[in-house]
């Protein structure tokens, strides 16, 4: 209990400005597992109960969870297999594997910043192929400066040591947005819609810190066993 209680206090307190930590070499920590999973799902359901009320139903004329709704329809067996082993993997390499690293931050600032637009305001396609012209290029000019100079690779390096937060609030924002079409609702184009996903958001939070903290094996399985009880308690409660 009292190791449950050190690292909970120790993940808020990281919370207050994240900054890198040093990563094992990837073991999977089983006394870490435990309590943060459990944080995880209780603040996750308390957090959840926000698209209960009826003010926030009205206002964003939330329908239905279009997620819940196709995980019924295609049954257990699917739904454990994909919401429990391939989604967490997936999405801890989309969003929690550069964590530590300097030029995977600021490839993936590019592309969760276009995600972010995406899906709260569409992009037509020739813009999309715009974009992702203009970032492979500063990202190659970029690779380049830091391949060849120092000063500026010092700088950079400085630079996103002291300003990390920022690269991990925005991967749990991010990670966040994604799960907005999850959501049948009207008003998708409001930063507002960040609430009605406040328990990814939190998510977001414990799952960055466990791969900064204990690598990212300890993150998948905190993400996997999350989904399990998710998806669990969907089936028991329909």
């Amino acid at each position: 209990m009292q190791i449950a209680n050190s690292e909970i206090a120790k993940f808020f307190h990281f919370l207050l400005k994240p900054s890198l930590l040093k990563v094992p070499a990837n073991k999977i920590v089983i006394t870490a597992i435990l309590p943060m999973t459990i944080l995880l799902v209780v603040v996750s359901i308390l957090l959840g109960l926000i698209t209960e009320i009826p003010f926030v139903i009205n206002y964003f004329c939330i329908r239905k969870d279009l997620l819940e709704e196709d995980l019924l329809k295609k049954g257990a067996l699917y739904s454990f297999g994909v919401g429990c082993i391939v989604a967490p993997m997936i999405e801890e390499f989309l969003f929690r594997f550069y964590l530590n690293k300097l030029f995977g931050n600021a490839m993936y600032f590019f592309i969760n910043l276009f995600i972010v637009i995406y899906i709260f305001y569409g992009i037509p396609k020739y813009q999309i192929a715009i974009y992702i012209l203009i970032s492979t290029i500063i990202l190659f000019l970029f690779s380049a400066l830091l391949e060849r100079n120092y000063f500026f690779r010092k700088k950079i390096f400085t630079f996103f040591k002291n300003h990390f937060y920022i690269f991990f609030y925005f991967s749990a924002i991010t990670f966040a947005v994604v799960h907005i079409p999850n959501l049948e609702i009207c008003k998708t184009n409001t930063a507002l819609a960040v609430f009605l996903v406040s328990p990814q958001l939190f998510g977001g939070f414990v799952l960055g810190y466990a791969r900064l903290k204990w690598g990212l094996s300890t993150s998948i399985i905190i993400h996997s066993i999350t989904n399990v009880m998710g998806i669990g308690m969907l089936f028991l409660t329909k």
